[in-house]
């Protein structure tokens, strides 16, 4: 038993199939501004911030606040 596939079969489904990866790994999702999660008062409550949210965010605020955290949590350490 013999099965034959034409040229043209081959190329349409290639098609298909780079067009359906690329589809869905087109499932960026836009950087937010860490001010998205501040308060009324513009205060971030870093306890309930998760790594998902920092992730989301544009790098050079997941460094900020990275950078502030290290700081305020070794200047805790140092005050006990």
């Amino acid at each position: 038993m013999t099965i034959s596939i034409s040229l043209p079969h081959i190329s349409k489904f290639l098609l298909l199939t780079a067009t359906g990866l690329l589809l869905a790994g087109s499932g960026a999702r836009a950087q937010v501004p860490l001010t998205a999660y501040a308060d009324a008062n513009g205060y971030i409550d870093v306890q309930t911030l998760t790594c998902a949210q920092l992730a989301g965010t544009f790098q050079e605020d997941a460094d900020m606040l990275s950078t502030w955290y290290s700081g305020w949590y070794n200047g805790l350490a140092k005050k006990h």
